[in-house]
């Protein structure tokens, strides 16, 4: 099964070796670092567990099971959250470099939910497809 990020809701942007994802629906955002930098980068972008898993068994030179399951745990946090969403997509949408990163992880992504009401009060939430700063038509409900 392959997977994409669940857009237009949620975001994503890699700062260094850590990758920041926002939910845009429920308000909280995410870090990942290390190897679950990896496992964003490779499952939000079309890659298959497998897939996956061999690219970072090879580059560490561990075991492909532990690989596995540890990528079969997060891809199921990221699903939860709904931060990514399965897809048709042939094959990767991208080439993930995975040179970077040095020693294996846990592969791990922390929620914060500090923000949660500043950015579900923020204005993107009011705009159809089209995004900011195109409002969304209100209804005339006075006929």
């Amino acid at each position: 099964m392959r997977y994409l990020i669940n857009t237009p809701m949620v975001i994503a942007d890699i700062m260094d070796d850590e990758i920041i994802i926002l939910n845009m629906e429920s308000g909280k955002y995410y870090s990942a670092m290390n190897t679950g930098a990896i496992a964003w980068q490779t499952l939000s972008n079309g890659y298959t567990i497998e897939e996956a898993s061999e690219i970072i068994s090879k580059h560490f030179a561990i075991s492909n099971d532990l690989v596995l399951k540890d990528l079969n745990t997060i891809s199921t946090q990221f699903l939860a959250d709904g931060l990514i969403m399965t897809s048709e997509v042939k094959k990767p949408v991208i080439n993930v470099d995975v040179s970077a990163y040095k020693t294996y992880t846990t592969p791990e992504i922390t929620t914060y939910t500090d923000m949660e009401k500043l950015l579900l009060m923020d204005p993107v939430h009011e705009v159809e497809n089209m995004g900011w700063p195109n409002k969304k038509e209100q209804k005339d409900t006075t006929k």
